[in-house]
Protein backbone atom coordinates (compact mmCIF):
# COMPACT_ATOMS: atom_id res chain seq x y z
CA UNK A 1 0.00 0.00 0.00
CA UNK A 2 1.39 3.36 -0.93
CA UNK A 3 1.96 5.58 2.07
CA UNK A 4 -0.26 8.66 1.87
CA UNK A 5 0.03 11.88 3.80
CA UNK A 6 -2.50 10.65 6.36
CA UNK A 7 -0.79 7.33 7.05
CA UNK A 8 0.21 6.64 10.62
CA UNK A 9 1.97 3.65 12.10
CA UNK A 10 1.59 1.76 15.34
CA UNK A 11 4.91 3.13 16.52
CA UNK A 12 3.35 6.59 16.73
CA UNK A 13 1.53 5.48 19.88
CA UNK A 14 4.84 5.50 21.73
CA UNK A 15 5.55 9.18 21.13
CA UNK A 16 4.87 11.50 24.09
CA UNK A 17 2.01 13.95 23.73
CA UNK A 18 4.02 17.09 24.50
CA UNK A 19 5.44 20.10 22.72
CA UNK A 20 4.04 23.01 20.74
CA UNK A 21 2.48 20.83 18.07
CA UNK A 22 0.45 18.83 20.57
CA UNK A 23 -0.59 21.94 22.50
CA UNK A 24 -1.81 23.44 19.23
CA UNK A 25 -3.91 20.33 18.57
CA UNK A 26 -5.48 20.57 22.02
CA UNK A 27 -6.14 24.29 21.57
CA UNK A 28 -8.05 23.55 18.35
CA UNK A 29 -9.88 20.52 19.74
CA UNK A 30 -13.29 22.12 19.25
CA UNK A 31 -12.59 22.22 15.50
CA UNK A 32 -11.80 18.50 15.39
CA UNK A 33 -14.58 15.90 15.02
CA UNK A 34 -15.19 12.91 17.18
CA UNK A 35 -14.60 9.75 15.13
CA UNK A 36 -17.12 8.60 12.57
CA UNK A 37 -15.91 5.05 13.10
CA UNK A 38 -13.80 3.00 15.50
CA UNK A 39 -12.15 -0.36 14.86
CA UNK A 40 -12.81 -2.03 18.22
CA UNK A 41 -10.91 -5.33 17.88
CA UNK A 42 -10.08 -8.08 18.16
CA UNK A 43 -6.42 -8.00 19.12
CA UNK A 44 -4.16 -9.93 16.70
CA UNK A 45 -7.00 -10.16 14.20
CA UNK A 46 -5.76 -7.76 11.50
CA UNK A 47 -6.79 -4.46 13.05
CA UNK A 48 -3.51 -2.72 12.22
CA UNK A 49 -3.69 -3.85 8.59
CA UNK A 50 -7.32 -2.78 8.17
CA UNK A 51 -6.59 0.56 9.80
CA UNK A 52 -3.68 1.22 7.47
CA UNK A 53 -5.66 0.13 4.41
CA UNK A 54 -8.49 2.49 5.33
CA UNK A 55 -6.05 5.34 5.89
CA UNK A 56 -5.03 5.13 2.22
CA UNK A 57 -8.61 5.67 1.08
CA UNK A 58 -9.26 9.19 -0.27
CA UNK A 59 -12.35 9.84 1.89
CA UNK A 60 -10.87 8.69 5.19
CA UNK A 61 -8.50 10.51 7.51
CA UNK A 62 -7.16 8.67 10.55
CA UNK A 63 -6.40 9.72 14.07
CA UNK A 64 -2.98 11.13 14.88
CA UNK A 65 -2.00 7.69 16.15
CA UNK A 66 -3.42 4.18 16.39
CA UNK A 67 -4.69 2.93 19.76
CA UNK A 68 -5.59 6.16 21.53
CA UNK A 69 -7.07 4.17 24.45
CA UNK A 70 -9.28 7.09 25.48
CA UNK A 71 -12.07 4.79 26.62
CA UNK A 72 -9.90 2.48 28.73
CA UNK A 73 -6.39 3.47 29.87
CA UNK A 74 -6.92 7.19 29.21
CA UNK A 75 -10.52 7.48 30.40
CA UNK A 76 -9.51 10.12 32.98
CA UNK A 77 -8.60 12.55 30.19
CA UNK A 78 -10.97 15.33 29.07
CA UNK A 79 -12.74 14.92 25.75
CA UNK A 80 -10.60 17.73 24.32
CA UNK A 81 -7.59 15.43 24.69
CA UNK A 82 -9.40 12.81 22.61
CA UNK A 83 -10.55 15.27 19.93
CA UNK A 84 -7.00 16.57 19.60
CA UNK A 85 -6.04 13.30 17.91
CA UNK A 86 -8.29 13.92 14.90
CA UNK A 87 -7.88 16.17 11.83
CA UNK A 88 -9.18 19.72 11.66
CA UNK A 89 -12.65 20.22 10.20
CA UNK A 90 -12.97 23.92 9.41
CA UNK A 91 -16.54 25.09 10.08
CA UNK A 92 -16.84 27.12 6.87
CA UNK A 93 -16.03 24.10 4.71
CA UNK A 94 -18.25 21.08 4.24
CA UNK A 95 -16.51 17.99 5.57
CA UNK A 96 -16.22 15.39 2.81
CA UNK A 97 -14.14 12.87 4.73
CA UNK A 98 -14.56 10.49 7.66
CA UNK A 99 -12.41 10.38 10.77
CA UNK A 100 -11.59 7.09 12.43
CA UNK A 101 -9.42 5.36 14.97
CA UNK A 102 -8.56 1.83 16.08
CA UNK A 103 -8.24 0.61 19.66
CA UNK A 104 -8.52 -3.20 19.64
CA UNK A 105 -8.97 -3.49 23.41
CA UNK A 106 -12.48 -2.01 23.19
CA UNK A 107 -14.08 -5.25 22.02
CA UNK A 108 -12.79 -7.12 25.05
CA UNK A 109 -13.22 -4.50 27.79
CA UNK A 110 -16.71 -5.21 29.23
CA UNK A 111 -17.30 -1.61 30.32
CA UNK A 112 -16.19 0.01 27.05
CA UNK A 113 -19.41 -0.28 24.97
CA UNK A 114 -21.44 1.90 27.34
CA UNK A 115 -18.68 4.51 27.65
CA UNK A 116 -18.03 4.65 23.91
CA UNK A 117 -21.66 4.92 22.83
CA UNK A 118 -22.39 7.54 25.50
CA UNK A 119 -19.50 9.73 24.32
CA UNK A 120 -19.76 9.42 20.52
CA UNK A 121 -22.52 10.62 18.20
CA UNK A 122 -25.31 8.16 17.40
CA UNK A 123 -24.05 8.15 13.80
CA UNK A 124 -20.67 6.67 14.78
CA UNK A 125 -20.03 3.13 13.58
CA UNK A 126 -17.91 0.26 14.84
CA UNK A 127 -15.91 -2.44 13.06
CA UNK A 128 -15.02 -5.76 14.70
CA UNK A 129 -12.55 -8.19 13.13
CA UNK A 130 -12.96 -11.81 14.24
CA UNK A 131 -10.13 -14.26 13.68
CA UNK A 132 -10.16 -18.00 14.31
CA UNK A 133 -9.76 -17.85 18.12
CA UNK A 134 -7.27 -20.73 18.08
CA UNK A 135 -4.96 -18.85 15.70
CA UNK A 136 -5.63 -15.57 17.50
CA UNK A 137 -4.62 -17.10 20.85
CA UNK A 138 -1.41 -18.50 19.35
CA UNK A 139 -0.49 -15.14 17.82
CA UNK A 140 -1.32 -13.35 21.08
CA UNK A 141 0.84 -15.76 23.08
CA UNK A 142 3.80 -15.37 20.73
CA UNK A 143 3.56 -11.60 21.14
CA UNK A 144 3.47 -11.89 24.92
CA UNK A 145 6.55 -14.11 24.83
CA UNK A 146 8.39 -11.57 22.68
CA UNK A 147 7.44 -8.82 25.13
CA UNK A 148 8.89 -10.86 27.95
CA UNK A 149 5.63 -11.02 29.95
CA UNK A 150 4.86 -14.72 29.33
CA UNK A 151 7.23 -17.43 30.62
CA UNK A 152 4.84 -20.36 30.06
CA UNK A 153 4.00 -22.45 27.02
CA UNK A 154 0.63 -21.69 25.44
CA UNK A 155 -0.92 -24.84 26.88
CA UNK A 156 0.40 -23.98 30.33
CA UNK A 157 -0.71 -20.35 30.00
CA UNK A 158 -4.22 -21.42 28.93
CA UNK A 159 -4.49 -23.66 31.98
CA UNK A 160 -3.21 -20.87 34.23
CA UNK A 161 -5.43 -18.15 32.75
CA UNK A 162 -8.51 -18.49 35.00
CA UNK A 163 -6.38 -18.42 38.14
CA UNK A 164 -4.31 -15.51 36.89
CA UNK A 165 -7.38 -13.42 36.12
CA UNK A 166 -9.04 -14.19 39.43
CA UNK A 167 -5.86 -13.25 41.30
CA UNK A 168 -5.71 -9.99 39.31
CA UNK A 169 -9.32 -9.20 40.24
CA UNK A 170 -8.57 -9.74 43.92
CA UNK A 171 -5.38 -7.67 43.72
CA UNK A 172 -7.10 -4.79 41.90
CA UNK A 173 -8.68 -3.53 45.18
CA UNK A 174 -11.22 -1.28 43.50
CA UNK A 175 -9.16 -0.58 40.40
CA UNK A 176 -10.56 -1.81 37.10
CA UNK A 177 -8.76 -5.16 36.65
CA UNK A 178 -8.92 -4.77 32.87
CA UNK A 179 -6.15 -2.18 33.14
CA UNK A 180 -3.79 -4.75 34.68
CA UNK A 181 -1.09 -6.77 32.92
CA UNK A 182 -2.92 -10.08 33.31
CA UNK A 183 -5.98 -8.85 31.40
CA UNK A 184 -4.06 -6.89 28.79
CA UNK A 185 -1.40 -9.48 27.97
CA UNK A 186 -2.48 -12.92 29.26
CA UNK A 187 -6.08 -13.31 28.08
CA UNK A 188 -5.43 -15.87 25.35
CA UNK A 189 -8.74 -17.66 25.92
CA UNK A 190 -10.98 -14.85 27.15
CA UNK A 191 -10.36 -12.59 24.17
CA UNK A 192 -11.38 -15.32 21.75
CA UNK A 193 -14.75 -15.90 23.43
CA UNK A 194 -16.29 -13.40 21.03
CA UNK A 195 -20.00 -14.02 21.47
CA UNK A 196 -20.44 -12.29 24.83
CA UNK A 197 -18.25 -9.38 23.72
CA UNK A 198 -20.40 -8.83 20.64
CA UNK A 199 -23.60 -9.17 22.64
CA UNK A 200 -22.46 -6.30 24.85
CA UNK A 201 -21.70 -4.12 21.84
CA UNK A 202 -25.00 -4.95 20.15
CA UNK A 203 -26.86 -4.12 23.36
CA UNK A 204 -25.07 -0.76 23.65
CA UNK A 205 -24.86 0.35 20.01
CA UNK A 206 -27.41 -1.71 18.08
CA UNK A 207 -26.64 -4.28 15.42
CA UNK A 208 -26.91 -1.80 12.54
CA UNK A 209 -23.93 0.23 13.80
CA UNK A 210 -21.65 -2.80 14.08
CA UNK A 211 -19.85 -4.33 11.09
CA UNK A 212 -18.35 -7.77 11.72
CA UNK A 213 -15.54 -8.85 9.38
CA UNK A 214 -13.98 -12.29 9.34
CA UNK A 215 -10.22 -11.75 9.56
CA UNK A 216 -9.38 -14.67 7.27
CA UNK A 217 -11.34 -13.00 4.49
CA UNK A 218 -9.41 -9.75 5.01
CA UNK A 219 -6.18 -11.74 4.74
CA UNK A 220 -7.35 -13.50 1.53
CA UNK A 221 -8.97 -10.60 -0.36
CA UNK A 222 -8.06 -7.28 1.25
CA UNK A 223 -9.13 -5.08 -1.67
CA UNK A 224 -12.67 -6.45 -1.70
CA UNK A 225 -13.03 -6.25 2.08
CA UNK A 226 -11.69 -2.69 2.27
CA UNK A 227 -14.08 -1.62 -0.48
CA UNK A 228 -17.01 -3.13 1.42
CA UNK A 229 -15.97 -1.50 4.70
CA UNK A 230 -15.57 1.93 3.08
CA UNK A 231 -18.98 1.66 1.44
CA UNK A 232 -20.58 0.53 4.71
CA UNK A 233 -19.09 3.58 6.39
CA UNK A 234 -20.84 5.74 3.81
CA UNK A 235 -17.81 6.87 1.84
CA UNK A 236 -16.75 6.32 -1.75
CA UNK A 237 -13.90 3.81 -2.13
CA UNK A 238 -10.99 4.39 -4.47
CA UNK A 239 -11.90 3.92 -8.12
CA UNK A 240 -9.34 1.19 -8.79
CA UNK A 241 -7.84 -1.77 -6.94
CA UNK A 242 -4.25 -1.05 -8.00
CA UNK A 243 -3.03 -0.57 -4.43
CA UNK A 244 -0.75 -3.18 -2.92
CA UNK A 245 -1.76 -4.55 0.47
CA UNK A 246 1.06 -5.25 2.89
CA UNK A 247 0.31 -7.12 6.10
CA UNK A 248 1.13 -4.82 9.00
CA UNK A 249 2.24 -6.22 12.36
CA UNK A 250 2.61 -9.78 10.96
CA UNK A 251 3.27 -12.83 13.08
CA UNK A 252 6.32 -15.06 12.73
CA UNK A 253 6.26 -18.45 11.07
CA UNK A 254 5.93 -21.02 13.80
CA UNK A 255 3.85 -24.16 14.12
CA UNK A 256 1.47 -24.75 16.98
CA UNK A 257 1.77 -28.20 18.59
CA UNK A 258 -1.20 -30.32 17.55
CA UNK A 259 -2.15 -31.20 21.12
CA UNK A 260 -2.27 -27.49 21.97
CA UNK A 261 -4.37 -26.80 18.88
CA UNK A 262 -6.87 -29.44 19.92
CA UNK A 263 -6.95 -28.19 23.50
CA UNK A 264 -7.82 -24.70 22.28
CA UNK A 265 -10.31 -25.99 19.70
CA UNK A 266 -12.20 -27.88 22.41
CA UNK A 267 -12.30 -24.81 24.61
CA UNK A 268 -13.57 -22.48 21.91
CA UNK A 269 -16.06 -24.88 20.27
CA UNK A 270 -19.11 -23.99 22.43
CA UNK A 271 -18.37 -20.27 22.21
CA UNK A 272 -18.07 -20.51 18.43
CA UNK A 273 -21.42 -22.32 18.17
CA UNK A 274 -23.09 -19.54 20.12
CA UNK A 275 -21.34 -16.97 17.90
CA UNK A 276 -22.58 -18.67 14.71
CA UNK A 277 -26.11 -18.65 16.10
CA UNK A 278 -25.83 -14.94 16.91
CA UNK A 279 -24.47 -14.04 13.46
CA UNK A 280 -26.53 -16.50 11.44
CA UNK A 281 -23.44 -17.77 9.65
CA UNK A 282 -20.57 -20.20 10.18
CA UNK A 283 -16.85 -19.63 9.78
CA UNK A 284 -14.34 -22.25 8.67
CA UNK A 285 -12.43 -22.07 11.93
CA UNK A 286 -10.53 -24.82 13.72
CA UNK A 287 -12.87 -27.51 15.04
CA UNK A 288 -11.88 -30.17 17.58
CA UNK A 289 -11.07 -33.57 16.13
CA UNK A 290 -13.82 -36.13 16.55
Amino acid sequence: MAAGKWRTGPGRALRPRTGLRWRARVATASLRPLPDFVIIGAMRAGTTSLYEYLNAEPRIRPAERKEIHYFDLQRHRPVEWYRAHFPLALPWRKRRWLAGEATPYLLFDPTAPERVTAALPSSSRFVALLRDPVERAFSHWRGAVRLGVEPLSLAEAAAAEPGRLEAARLAAKGQDPHTLKEFRHMTYLARGEYVEQLERWIAAAGRSRLLIVQSERLFREPAAVVREVVQWLGASPRASDDATFTVFNPGHEEHMPEDTRQLLARHFAPFNERLYALLGTRYDWTAPAE
